[in-house]
């Protein structure tokens, strides 16, 4: 018979079942375990969950499959660790409950009617989980901590030493991949993940290990693999709210808009105040000229720094197609909505300035640089860019200019994706670079 279990947190139990709840509560209490919350709706089980980082968690499939999977995918935060045994009960097996499963690691699975028995044995698993994996998952939760103050080298330096105290841990490896992208080492990530995505003849894919293979592939602009993992990975499981809108950004980067369109409304579907969607929605409709029903919507959701941005990404995808009059068409219809704040209007000059040296326009692309230098002198990259375009149009190199303007691309897409340049995987990219996003930390 199993003895008392020490519990540093207070156990969550989350069931519209009052059956599942007593029986729960007996099989803790018969542990000499007190303490444990009960939640009575998403969000107060989100909110406890937070708070409690490292508490077990037993979750019913009866309040739904999109409740379940919301709340499950609340767990990683914003930071994408997960840290906790979790213990989901189902009254039929199926291929979604299976996918979930797997999508979030759940230590421990009952299917059917709820026995005492059945409940105590895989409380016991659960808490014998909880008590055998301590050190890797305090060790993620430093992680997430890290993360959270922006630290993601010390994230880096944490994984590495657990990965060496832990070969092979899932989670850690999958953590350890996130930052790889994060910092922009997308060939690290992709050798990391590659044996949990291709794993042996006959296995299922780690569904996880699909959405941050498509994730990598996102990050590095190689959009028809990121398409082709995300949607292997949504095939398993098409609950993912955040892995719905990576295949709508993935969709829409490779020029797609109304397939971009479909994932960041099932994505709205599901979870109804998502900002992700949202933003999608924006610029799906920026892209089809529907620019005043766009700044509708992002106005309602968005201030004017993360607006130029948008506009900035739906004007960046109709530039790499050769639709430079529409994209300049955007900057133009940004400056005029949201322009007003100088910082802003600075960047978006800048921008533009950008488009017309990639349109092999030099003369309008050092009025945009002139401009926004007007409006922010010591803007550095504009400044640069002025002066290789005068030197440029001084020389009339066309054929280098194109070259050189290129290789500038590169440097400033990396930074468009928000990721850390210096690590070389960049260049590796198969794809052709464009114009960059709006500055957020400039």
């Amino acid at each position: 018979m199993a003895g008392p279990i020490a519990v540093k947190s207070p156990p969550i139990i989350h069931s519209p079942r009052a059956e599942v709840v007593e029986s729960v509560k007996a099989q803790l209490e018969a542990l000499s375990c007190k303490q444990f919350l009960m939640p009575s709706s998403k969000d107060d089980c989100i909110e406890k969950l937070f708070k409690y980082p490292d508490s077990v968690l037993v979750i019913d499939w009866e309040h739904g499959s999109e409740h379940v999977n919301q709340v499950l995918s609340s767990i990683k935060g914003h930071f994408l660790v997960e840290t906790r045994p979790i213990f989901l009960l189902v009254q039929n097996l199926e291929d979604a409950t299976l996918a979930t499963g797997a999508e979030y690691g759940v230590s421990q699975l009952h299917a059917g009617p709820v026995d005492s028995a059945t409940i105590k044995e895989c409380i016991v698993a659960l808490f014998e989980e909880e008590k055998s994996t301590k050190s890797a998952r305090d060790g993620l939760i430093a992680v997430a901590d890290a993360r959270k103050r922006g630290d993601w080298t010390l994230a880096s330096k944490l994984l590495h030493e657990l990965l060496g105290k832990n070969p092979g841990h899932e989670r850690v490896s999958m953590e350890l991949a996130e930052n790889l992208i994060h910092e922009g080492k997308f060939a690290q990530a992709s050798e990391l993940l590659a044996t949990f995505v291709e794993g042996k003849p006959g296995d299922v894919p780690n569904i996880r290990g699909l959405h941050l293979a498509g994730r990598c592939q996102l990050a590095a602009g190689h959009y028809e693999a990121a398409i082709s993992y995300l949607e292997q990975a949504k095939l398993i499981n098409p609950h993912n709210v955040d892995r719905l809108i990576d295949l709508g950004n993935a969709f829409f980067e490779n020029d797609q808009p109304e397939a971009a369109e479909a994932e960041f409304a099932a994505a709205e579907t599901l979870d109804a105040d998502n900002h992700g969607a949202k933003v999608g929605k924006g610029k799906c409709l920026l892209v089809a000229g529907e620019v005043n029903e766009a700044l509708a919507l992002l106005k309602m959701i968005s201030g004017p720094r993360e607006m130029a941005s948008i506009f900035n990404t739906a004007a960046v995808v109709s530039m790499r197609s050769g639709r430079f009059d529409k994209g300049m068409a955007l900057y133009k219809s940004a400056l005029s909505a949201i322009g007003k704040e100088k910082p802003v209007a600075a960047r978006l000059h800048f921008n533009m300035g950008l488009g017309y040296r990639r349109w092999h326009k030099p003369e309008k692309a050092l009025a945009c640089f002139n401009k926004s230098l007007e409006l922010e002198p010591s803007y550095e990259k504009a400044i640069r860019h002025k002066a290789e375009v005068e030197e440029q149009v001084a020389k009339h190199p066309a054929e280098r200019a194109a070259t050189d303007f290129d290789g500038e691309f590169a440097e400033e897409d990396l930074r468009r994706r928000n990721l850390t340049s210096g690590s070389g995987d960049a260049s590796k990219s198969s794809t052709t670079p464009d114009v960059q996003k709006i500055d957020e930390d400039d």
